[in-house]
């Protein structure tokens, strides 16, 4: 994928190569991934060891209604991949001290556990800023583990800045679908106007 993920100067994602931002290898990062699932999983059944969800959920900070859908997201390959290596990164980034990686590792956890809001787009238009900013989230829950490209310490903050809002809009808002809601959460935390953020939403959409 290439690093053309732009918040106003640029859109960040977070990963595991951001977390080791002096460069150490992939490999790294590979290790603490291994211990991640070899704590929380149950090889036999792929799903939480005895009393590990617990232990995950508070690691993750995990609150409300985002604990309820944990376990239908595990049932998921791909979802439980992606919360384990969210997991590993917010571990990788606790032993640095890097509390903004951290923060971002749990506001991603809670993006990937809602999925299941977001609205049906089947037959609209692809242009609707309800159909980009659908699949805006999309990209990010799914490209989770591969957008492995070496950030700032700016670029970070604004990626976690961004889905700290979102979880926070979409735990307290009564109104507005989720879609809207991410799109209100781009203009909220980088301060800029709602075609700017459609804008910023629909170059995370066409990132190859």
């Amino acid at each position: 994928m290439k690093k053309t993920f732009l918040f106003g100067m640029a859109f960040v994602t977070l990963v595991s190569a951001q977390t080791f931002a002096a460069g150490a290898p992939k490999a790294g990062f590979k290790d603490y991934v291994t211990e991640i699932n070899k704590h929380y999983v149950d090889p036999a059944t792929g799903q939480f060891k005895a009393g590990a969800k617990d232990a995950y959920v508070a690691k993750m900070n995990i609150a409300g209604d985002k604990a309820k859908l944990l376990d239908q997201a595990m049932k998921s390959p791909e979802k439980k991949n992606t919360l384990m290596m969210l997991a590993a990164a917010k571990e990788a980034a606790t032993s640095k001290s890097d509390k903004v990686t951290a923060d971002a590792a749990d506001a991603s956890v809670a993006l990937v556990l809602r999925g299941a809001m977001m609205t049906k787009i089947e037959g609209k238009n692809v242009e609707d800023p309800m159909v980009i900013s659908n699949q805006a989230i999309k990209k990010i829950e799914a490209k989770a583990e591969e957008i492995l490209t070496q950030f700032n310490g700016s670029e970070r903050t604004a990626y976690k800045d961004v889905l700290v809002e979102f979880d926070k809009l979409v735990s307290t808002s009564k109104t507005g679908s989720y879609e809207e809601l991410f799109l209100q959460s781009i203009q909220n935390s980088r301060g800029v106007t709602r075609d700017k953020a459609i804008e910023i939403a629909k170059k995370l959409r066409d990132c190859v």
